[in-house]
């Protein structure tokens, strides 16, 4: 019996107590409670832009952009990569002959990693749906690049009619204005020549 009635006076006391201390910790009437912080935009509601210096992604509800420079740790790239894409890439190797590992996605978009680092991507074939900002992409005409405001310099090459255009490089069809892109590259890549 005097457990009991000490019990209820500790569970009074305690009530008491409690509620006392939930009252301390309430801000001043006159203090603003700050507003909470929206959660960022998921990765998958980004649009990815090729880049000679990298990758970009746009996140599309704002603009705002986040980089992936080369350099980047390969899993971490890989992880953005992943998130932004939207699923895995479909293979992933090693090229002993380039010393070099890759990570390529079934619409032809691939990129590159030495040492641990991410140095380079590579789109060949029209079903990566990839561009630079300025809208240079596989598909993009000889006519288009030249006329696109950026400084293109056009030989031939070993690989055939090779382009560089604001540090991104690629190869047209042909040698006539309406040959398309067929490959684009930045960065250190596994290219035979």
């Amino acid at each position: 019996m005097k457990a009991a009635l000490l019990f209820r006076r500790l569970g009074v006391v305690g009530a008491v107590l409690l509620a006392l201390a939930a009252v301390g910790c309430q801000p001043p009437a006159d203090e603003a409670v700050p507003a909470a912080t929206p959660p960022a935009e998921p990765e998958s509601a980004t649009v990815l832009a090729l880049e000679g210096e990298g990758l970009r992604a746009f996140i599309k509800s704002s603009g705002a952009a986040r980089p992936l420079p080369f350099g980047t740790e390969r899993d971490a790239a890989l992880r953005r990569l992943e998130a932004v894409r939207g699923a895995p890439p479909d293979e992933q190797g090693e090229s002993a002959d380039c010393g070099a590992e890759f990570a390529t996605w079934a619409d032809g978009f691939q990129v590159w990693f030495a040492r641990g680092t991410f140095v380079g991507w590579a789109v060949r074939g029209t079903d990566a749906a990839l561009s630079t900002v300025d809208g240079l992409r596989v598909g993009t005409t000889r006519a288009q690049l030249e006329d696109g405001g950026t400084v293109v310099e056009i030989a031939p090459s070993s690989l055939g009619v090779e382009f560089t255009a604001g540090g991104v490089a690629g190869l047209l069809a042909s040698d006539a204005s309406d040959a398309p892109v067929t490959h684009l590259w930045a960065g250190a890549t596994c290219i035979a020549r």
